[in-house]
């Protein structure tokens, strides 16, 4: 495996990130939470494993996935993705990865230094 942060757009590009979560929250119910910021505009990773636009339900975090959580979590964002597929020749997206518990749903953990993909020819 081999890890960097700028593809050229015919590129097949694997995402994963990883989460190592509080070991007082280890074991307890929770959730997490992938944002993409692209420009101004931010996309929620949802269970089905697409990016929906935050502004379709303002002030609604949707959640990657629901689950116990463990001491590591890594999560997928995308396998094969080829951004010339999708018309992508250029862009700079923003990733964060985080997660919080049922028992207190509107707080979250997150790393504050973005995941940086860099799409460029």
């Amino acid at each position: 495996a081999s890890f960097s942060n700028r593809f050229g757009p015919d590129a097949s590009l694997d995402i994963v990130g990883r989460i190592d979560v509080d070991p007082a929250d280890v074991g307890q119910e929770g959730f997490i939470v992938i944002a993409a910021v692209v420009d101004q505009q931010i996309l929620f990773l949802n269970e089905a494993g697409q990016f929906v636009d935050s502004a379709a339900n303002p002030g609604v975090i949707t959640r990657a996935s629901n689950k116990t959580l463990a001491a590591v979590e890594e999560i997928t964002v995308v396998e094969d993705l080829v951004p010339a597929a999708l018309g992508i020749s250029e862009m700079l997206v923003s990733f964060y990865f985080g997660y919080g518990l049922v028992s207190s749903p509107n707080d979250l953990t997150y790393h504050t230094a973005p995941l940086n993909l860099i799409i460029s020819p």
